[in-house]
């Protein structure tokens, strides 16, 4: 779910007309999957603002303008910590399900953003990271994503698979 948010990064910060780098691989994305347990690591190299940066990964609320089969609204917000629920649609051939996260998020401002499922709706575990790393010599910003997710015992595997490796394409 929150792993095809590397792609609603990307596509936000081209529609805002933010320059990739060209020395570097702009974007790259590793999925691993074993056991029942998925690792993502993805990133991207970008020559922006960080504030429009910034703005663009932690804007929950309108995550739908660019990946359509996400919703996000911010329930509560305290200072850096948020509550958010997210539903992401998808499935494999015609089994289609939503997958939903109650997301316990913590914001240190222009830095990272962690979050955590608190709701294990849908997954025993989900958590992850975002960083945000300047190089002030390149005048460039590197984005990282980690995210671990591990869904419930009772889901078929072949469903999650294709939920998760499908971003793949979309990225």
């Amino acid at each position: 779910m929150r792993f095809l948010a590397v792609f609603f990064v990307a596509s936000s910060l081209f529609f805002l007309g933010v320059n990739f780098s060209r020395a570097n691989t702009p974007v790259f994305f590793t999925f691993i999957s074993e056991d029942g347990r998925y690792n993502f690591e993805g990133g991207f190299t970008v020559s922006a603002d960080m504030d429009v940066v910034w703005n663009v990964l932690t804007d929950f609320n309108h995550v739908s303008n660019f990946v359509s089969n996400m919703h996000s609204r911010v329930k509560k917000e305290d200072g850096n910590d948020l509550m958010v629920e997210q539903d992401a649609g998808g499935g494999f051939l015609i089994i289609q399900e939503h997958i939903k996260a109650l997301l316990d998020i913590h914001e240190e401002p222009l830095q990272s953003i962690s979050f955590n499922d608190v709701s294990h709706k849908d997954f025993e575990i989900y958590s992850g990271v975002w960083h945000l790393q300047p190089d002030p010599i390149l005048g460039e910003i590197r984005v990282t994503y980690e995210l671990l997710a591990a869904r419930d015992k009772n889901t078929p595997r072949f469903l999650t698979e294709d939920l998760f490796s499908g971003s793949l394409g979309d990225l």
